[in-house]
């Protein structure tokens, strides 16, 4: 009878030990989705803000530099997508304008 109810006892601390196991878990895990909230809600407003603040003071501006930059990425694009192309296509990228070929005479 002793041993059953030290070994009660046992199961009674094992038990207490998983449920503080089981409440640091779900903690640590809603603090780490709060904290990466957190951060993404922060890096949003670093991004978002100055460029709002700046469309709002200075539209033209603004709007040149958007245009610049998407100008700027098309043109990013095209040319990786050539250097792909060409690299499939195992064209060297030296400079071979001239052929060189071999002198024949005729006579």
């Amino acid at each position: 009878m002793i041993y059953l109810f030290l070994g009660m006892n046992f199961l009674q601390v094992n038990m207490s030990n998983s449920f503080i196991k089981g409440f640091l878990s779900f903690f640590l895990s809603f603090g780490k989705f709060l904290l990466l909230t957190l951060v993404c809600v922060a890096l949003g407003f670093v991004v978002v803000w100055p460029l709002w603040f700046f469309a709002v003071n200075s539209p033209n501006l603004y709007s040149v530099i958007v245009i610049i930059c998407l100008i700027s990425l098309l043109v990013l694009f095209f040319v990786k997508k050539l250097v792909n192309n060409l690299k499939q296509k195992n064209i060297p990228f030296q400079n071979q304008s001239v052929a060189q070929s071999p002198v024949t005479s005729q006579g």
